[in-house]
């Protein structure tokens, strides 16, 4: 995968910040291991979060690869309502020339791993809540002005597809404007085979 990517975004990918989940201890290891990821990002979150019981380590967890220029203010992890050991991990990029100013404006990511099967329904909605008032936060010490979340949504019912318009979110593959490329002889547009993951 990490070959593929370097393949896609070349040797040197610039200002490209990478939000995974469900990683593992030792897929993390082996992520951290990559020439081409210690020489353009930082990796954010492996600190092997606690499981729901104490003292217990999480089996999966996710993390994120912010580029190695880009200055970082503030990292944290937030736990949401779950059954399934679920939190958000938050990246802040200062917006700005100083990170130690007061105020100073914040770009918020965001990566998660939603509450998974069809009993989760109702723990996804309150999740993707409680992360939309942390995108949105302002407080003493910064604003935040924009903000953006990565992650494995589990929209499994169909009126799930919606749930991020209700909570004010959007969705970037459906706000892009359409390309219409061409992917293997057929015409395709955003929001098609090229989106799904």
């Amino acid at each position: 995968a990490l070959e593929y990517l370097e393949r896609k975004f070349g040797e040197v990918p610039g200002q490209l910040a990478i939000l995974l989940q469900e990683a593992r201890r030792e897929s993390a290891e082996q992520i951290l291991r990559s020439r081409w990821v210690q020489q353009n990002f930082v990796v954010v979150g492996y600190d092997l979060p606690t499981a729901s019981h104490p003292g217990t380590i999480a089996r999966y967890f996710t993390f994120a690869m912010i580029p190695i220029g880009l200055r970082i203010k503030n990292s944290f992890r937030m736990p949401v309502p779950t059954r399934m050991g679920r939190d958000v991990l938050f990246i802040d990029i200062p917006v700005g020339t100083s990170v130690d100013s007061k105020g100073k404006d914040t770009l918020r990511l965001c990566t998660t791993h939603l509450e998974s099967q069809n009993d989760g329904a109702s723990y996804r909605k309150t999740q993707l809540e409680t992360m939309v008032y942390k995108l949105r936060e302002s407080g003493d010490q910064s604003k935040v002005v924009a903000g953006l979340m990565g992650g494995d949504m589990n929209a499994i019912f169909d009126d799930e597809h919606l749930l991020h318009k209700r909570v004010g979110l959007k969705d970037a593959w459906e706000d892009e404007v359409p390309t219409n490329a061409k992917h293997d002889e057929e015409e395709v547009s955003t929001g098609g085979p090229e989106g799904h993951t």
